[in-house]
């Protein structure tokens, strides 16, 4: 296999920059231009020593990982050097003139997936870990990157496949002392496969609010304080405030931190009727982006009326301006954006709204992939369950098998060798 390189830190001015190289071909290359390996290379161990290309020289540090102690399963060789761009860009070139190829976007992770130093949960975990901006996002990446969902995953493929198993067993090898398995019995062990897919499914939501953080649309009339409010929920100036109807005309994003967990805030254009084409289009994103989010703050002036809005988001009602004029709904969290009354609390309310039951370490499906995989396999688990009085238990058992293929498609588990060793553990010693 070819050796690949990459620079692995970002390619920018800093202190120090790291390039691997991951094949059979990486000790040799760095031994021929770094002066700090010796003939007998230990296996991670920093060395110290001039890395020479005959274009550039350079003081560096580097460590040598046998396969498969890797990240990779293959040789590799990290070389630690000074971060300016024309240093690492030169020893990289010197690389491929060498023999060595220019790693794709993350080749790195699929070599070590396809050498079986992670699975496909932990591989996704790679990327979430790195683009982590808050605590929970850093801390449920890192819980996946453990096997966490992985394990619960591969413990549910387990249960498929003893289930797949009776039924072919009992279909397959009737010459058997085999008990043979009843219909009855296979309904009974489905339903309960049925109930933790479907508590798995069930844990969607949470995920995604841990790895992709929460949407908030702050959506009411011009000049009601939306823009004061999204700076005071920031703790410093983002948006322009003025008295001025229709200063907002375009949606604005930021983002903050509470309990961890990241809140990113839409600022949006005052809902009302106008003339104005511009302003008419940032009313329409407004309305769209109350239909989009997870939280809608809908504000209104302390006493006045709330307009009607379309959304499926959860709702919090937010009456501003309460240093000027006394608030009337009983079911509105009061604020003063201006003075900063009742910020605390409306966070509290916003956190407690959609993620108080939120906790990081528990195994969760948290993208679009996993909750598609997992909703096929429920699907096929319930057909199942819905056939099996009327069908064969061989199509019983093809159900089965597509449940644990569309399990196997968040694991990499899809092979037919589990199914086919659970079969033949059944039968007797030396038969």
């Amino acid at each position: 296999m070819e050796t690949i390189i990459a620079l692995s830190t970002p390619p920018t001015l800093s202190a120090i920059a790291i390039i691997r190289l991951s094949g059979k071909e990486s000790l040799e290359l760095v031994k021929k231009v770094f002066s700090g390996f010796k003939k007998e290379v230990q296996p991670r161990y920093m060395y110290y020593g001039i890395l020479d290309t005959g274009k550039i020289k350079d003081d560096c540090m580097c460590v040598y990982f046998r396969a498969p102690n890797s990240y990779t399963g293959e040789d590799m060789v990290e070389i630690n050097c000074h971060g300016s761009v024309a240093v690492t860009e030169s020893i990289i070139e010197y690389f491929i003139e060498q023999g060595a190829v220019m790693a794709e976007k993350g080749e790195f992770t699929k070599k070590a997936f396809i050498n079986g130093k992670m699975d496909l949960t932990q591989s996704e975990a790679v990327i979430d870990l790195i683009n982590a901006q808050s605590e929970a996002q850093a801390r449920s990446a890192y819980s996946q990157l453990s096997g966490t969902l992985y394990n619960r995953i591969s413990d549910l493929q387990k249960r498929i496949v003893t289930a797949i198993a009776k039924i072919e067993v009992s279909l397959d090898y009737p010459e058997e002392e085999i008990e043979e398995t009843t219909k009855e019995e296979s309904r009974e062990e489905i339903n309960s496969i049925k109930d933790e897919i479907l508590a798995l499914k069930n844990t969607y939501n949470s995920g995604k609010i841990l790895r992709e953080g929460v949407k908030i649309a702050i959506v009411g009339k011009p000049n009601v304080g939306k823009s004061r409010l999204l700076n005071s929920l920031l703790g410093y100036e983002r948006a322009i405030v003025t008295d001025i109807e229709g200063t907002t005309r375009d949606t604005l994003s930021e983002s903050y931190q509470y309990n961890g967990i990241k809140f990113t805030l839409v600022d949006t254009a005052g809902i009302r009727n106008t003339d104005d084409t511009v302003e008419k289009i940032g009313v329409s994103l407004a309305l769209r982006e109350a239909k989009e989010c997870d939280v809608l703050l809908h504000i209104a002036e302390a006493g006045e009326k709330f307009e009607k809005v379309e959304t499926t988001a959860k709702v919090i009602y937010v009456e501003n301006k309460i240093d000027k004029m006394p608030a009337v709904r009983e079911d509105s969290v009061k604020i003063s954006a201006l003075t900063g009354e009742g910020i605390e609390e409306l966070k509290k309310v916003i956190y407690d709204t959609v993620c108080k039951n939120v906790t990081v370490g528990e195994s969760r499906i948290n993208n679009l992939r996993h909750l598609n995989a997992v909703t096929l396999a429920l699907a096929n688990i319930e057909r199942a369950l819905e056939n099996i009085d009327f069908v064969t238990l061989d199509l019983i058992s093809s159900d089965l098998n597509q449940a644990y293929r569309a399990l196997g498609s968040i694991t990499g588990i899809t092979s037919e060798d589990e199914i086919v060793g659970e079969i033949f553990s059944k039968f007797c010693v030396g038969k």
